[in-house]
C-alpha cells in the first residue's frame, strides 16, 4: 500500500518547532560520545539538545537554525535550571552592530528558479526595511551579507537561517525547494516564512521559545535568549511573525510587539548637535549619521502674563532643510542671551527663550536633538 501523508499531518509535524521542524536525529551507539558532546555545546549556546542535526561543517537547531561548528567549539556547557520563563519578543546576544544594520546587502539570485520564493524574499526585505523608527533597512547588492539559496532540506522544514556573529547579519537562508518540502504553501505563507528567516538573521528568536521548551540560561550562554525591554512578560503573542512552528501561517503583518522589538533593538540615531558662534553668527556642528539627512529649526518660547492671565507658546523662527555640519547660521546673529525678560509693570511680564532642533530624517522616522541658541534680542 502506498504511504501517503495528509496535509493536518504534515501540518502537525511543521508546527512543532519553527518555521521549519523537529526533525529528530537517531544516535548510533558508537557516536554516541560524540553526538553528547555536541548535544551539550548546544544547550551551552541556549537551544534544544534534543533537536540537532549535524551536516558537517554545521548543525541545524529548532528546525531552521544553521550553527557553524566554529561557534559551538566555543560553547560552555550551561548549568540546569535557570530557565526564564514565558515572555513575549526575544533577541540573541549577538546582534548585528550600527551602521551595519542599516545597510545590509542581500542577494536573492539563488532563488531565481523559483520566482514565487524568489518575490516573497524581496518583498520580506522591504516590510523590515519599512518598521515605524526602526534603524534596520535592507538591499539587494554586492557583495552581500546576507545570501539566499536554494536547498533540499528535510521534507517538513521550509527554510533555515543563520544568526549574527561578528556584528554581521547571519550570512545564509536556505529555502527548501518545493520538490522537497512535503507540504504545498501559496504566496503569503511562503511570504511569512521569508519575513520570519530574515529575523532571524538579525538576531531574534523564537517569540514562543518557551512553549516550544527551547533551552535557555542567559547568565551561562553565549546566544541566550534576551527578553527585549517593553515587550509585555507573559502571555505570548499568537500575532507574531517570530512565533516558531507557524511555516503554514499566513503573512498578516508585523505584530505590535514585532514592531515594538525592531525598534527597540535597532532605534534609530539620535544626533548630538553643538553651537559655537564665530563672527557674530551661530555655527552648528554634529557627527555625520549613515542614512539620515539633517533639519535645523530655528525654535523659540514665549511665557508671560497679560490682561487675559497666563500664557504660554512656542513659535518657530525658520527651518533650514537638507543641511550638512558644520553649519553657519546667517538668519540669526549671536548677542549672548538665550533667555529675555520684560517686565511691563502691573504685573505683566514677557519671557522668550531660543534654541536650535536639530533633526535626523531617516526612511521610517526623525530624531531630534536641542541646543540653547545666544540670539535673543533683549
Amino acid at each position: 500500500m502506498k504511504n501517503s501523508r495528509t496535509l493536518a499531518s504534515l501540518a502537525a509535524a511543521v508546527l512543532v518547532a519553527g518555521a521549519c521542524s523537529d526533525a529528530p536525529t537517531s544516535t548510533a551507539p558508537a557516536a554516541e560520545d560524540a553526538d553528547q558532546q555536541l548535544r551539550k555545546q548546544v544547550e551551552a549556546l541556549g537551544f534544544r539538545g534534543d533537536m540537532v542535526e549535524d551536516f558537517g561543517d554545521y548543525v541545524v537547531v529548532e528546525g531552521d537554525i544553521r550553527l557553524s561548528k566554529a561557534q559551538l567549539l566555543t560553547a560552555r556547557q550551561a548549568p540546569a535550571g535557570g530557565a526564564m520563563g514565558p515572555r513575549f519578543q526575544f533577541s540573541t546576544t549577538a546582534l548585528v552592530g550600527s551602521p551595519k544594520v542599516h545597510q545590509i546587502r542581500v542577494d536573492v539570485t539563488g532563488l531565481a528558479a523559483e520566482p514565487d520564493w524568489q518575490n516573497a524574499a524581496r518583498t520580506a526585505i522591504g516590510l523590515w526595511s519599512q518598521v515605524p523608527n526602526s534603524y534596520i533597512q535592507i538591499v539587494e547588492g554586492s557583495p552581500a551579507d546576507i545570501t539566499f539559496a536554494l536547498g533540499c532540506l528535510a521534507w517538513n522544514w521550509a527554510a533555515q537561517a543563520s544568526w549574527p556573529a561578528g556584528g554581521d547579519p547571519g550570512p545564509t537562508i536556505t529555502v527548501n525547494r518545493d520538490n522537497c518540502i512535503g507540504f504545498g504553501l501559496n504566496n503569503q505563507q511562503r511570504l511569512q516564512n521569508m519575513v520570519h528567516e530574515i529575523g532571524h538573521t538579525l538576531g531574534f528568536r523564537h517569540t514562543n521559545w518557551s512553549a516550544l521548551n527551547e533551552q535557555n540560561d542567559p547568565a551561562h550562554t553565549q546566544i541566550g535568549a534576551v527578553h527585549i525591554p517593553g515587550t509585555p512578560g507573559t502571555g505570548g503573542d499568537p500575532g507574531s511573525v517570530m512565533n516558531g512552528g507557524m511555516a503554514l501561517n499566513a503573512w498578516a503583518g508585523f505584530s505590535a510587539n514585532d514592531q515594538l522589538a525592531a525598534r527597540t533593538l535597532y532605534p534609530l540615531p539620535v544626533p548630538s548637535l553643538a553651537v559655537a558662534y564665530v563672527s557674530g553668527q551661530p555655527y552648528l556642528t554634529w557627527p555625520s549619521i549613515v542614512g539620515a539627512t539633517f533639519v535645523v529649526h530655528r525654535k523659540y518660547s514665549s511665557q508671560g502674563q497679560d490682561e487675559f492671565g497666563w500664557f504660554t507658546g512656542d513659535g518657530s523662527a525658520g527651518t533650514i532643510s537638507n543641511v550638512s555640519s558644520p553649519f553657519t547660521d546667517t538668519g540669526w546673529t549671536y548677542t549672548g542671551n538665550q533667555t529675555c525678560y520684560w517686565d511691563q509693570g502691573s504685573g505683566y511680564w514677557l519671557e522668550k527663550g531660543y534654541w536650535y532642533t536639530l533633526e535626523a530624517q531617516f526612511p521610517t522616522g526623525s530624531t531630534f536633538s536641542y541646543a540653547n541658541a545666544e540670539v535673543g534680542d533683549c
